[in-house]
């Protein structure tokens, strides 16, 4: 395995169209990036991303790759499974952040400044990899060859997860019936704050999934490497009501039953934001 201390350079050429300098310490600390509330709270953990962890499957011992780790909220729980974590961003403020964060919660965790499309690791180091919401902040070559290069790193019979938010139909043609539906009810103050988020998000996401483009990223993955992999969209619309957001519909009995109606039939491929591939490496 390549060194795992943290790189020396602060910045370096970026190939993306949305460089490392866009991810901040300012736009990680924000209330519009998903899980702040509960990351202010003494680095806690948003349900939604406790879920995402236990999706993992971790097992005390393993080795476990976060990609793209952002403020590290992800990592901080996964270590305390007893993992041994390595976190890789290209932002410098994110590896920051989650030094900060694991010094703050007494953990250990192994941190490197790397771009996702060539992680500085041997091929099948890794237990478990996994990658949240990066996806939609890379163009759809990048995200090819992070992919590969995620599994790459991935030990035969270990296992890769990824999420990417949001559904490009959900944003096209559900939030605007959303800004409707809730002006109507005079939650205006809650439609902002989606929007707020909405363009926050805008200025930095690149390129967007549904289910077919998602399926298209994962026949890349069966071009190149031997895997048992699947992709799919949650039908849990809601988020459970835990999140920022769903709340304000959740609060509403009769929506919330029908959007769990509707997460089971076809059109939770507009409706449903939080997408997946994963798989195990043969």
């Amino acid at each position: 395995m390549a060194d795992m201390s943290e790189s020396k350079t602060k910045k370096f050429r970026s190939p993306h169209p949305v460089g490392p300098e866009a991810y901040s310490r300012d736009y990680f600390l924000s209330y519009l990036v998903e899980g702040y509330a509960e990351y202010a709270d003494h680095y806690g953990i948003s349900p939604f991303k406790r879920t995402l962890v236990d999706m993992i499957e971790l097992d005390s011992g393993q080795l476990f790759l976060d990609v793209g780790c952002g403020r590290g909220e992800i990592l901080f729980h996964a270590v305390e499974y007893g993992v041994r974590g390595v976190g890789i961003d290209y932002s410098w403020d994110a590896i920051q952040l989650t030094r900060e964060g694991l010094k703050a919660c007494n953990l250990n965790a192994d941190l490197v400044v790397a771009d996702a499309i060539h992680l500085p690791f041997k091929d099948g180091v890794f237990d478990r990899t996994y990658a949240g919401d990066l996806l939609e902040h890379l163009t759809e070559s990048s995200a090819t060859a992070c992919l590969l290069e995620m599994v790459r790193a991935t030990r035969p019979n270990g296992k890769f997860l990824i999420h990417t938010c949001p559904n490009r139909n959900f944003d096209r043609f559900v939030a605007p019936l959303i800004k409707v539906f809730l002006y109507l009810l005079g939650r205006k103050e809650a439609w902002l704050r989606i929007k707020a988020h909405i363009e926050c998000a805008g200025k930095v996401h690149v390129f967007t999934y549904n289910l077919p483009r998602l399926k298209k990223q994962l026949r890349q993955i069966r071009n190149h490497f031997k895997v048992n992999a699947k992709c799919w969209l949650s039908t849990d619309l809601l988020r459970g009501g835990q999140h920022l957001h769903t709340r304000e519909v959740a609060r509403f009995p009769l929506l919330k039953t029908l959007f769990d109606i509707v997460g089971k039939t076809p059109l939770n491929r507009i409706l449903s934001n939080d997408m997946y591939i994963a798989g195990t490496r043969l």
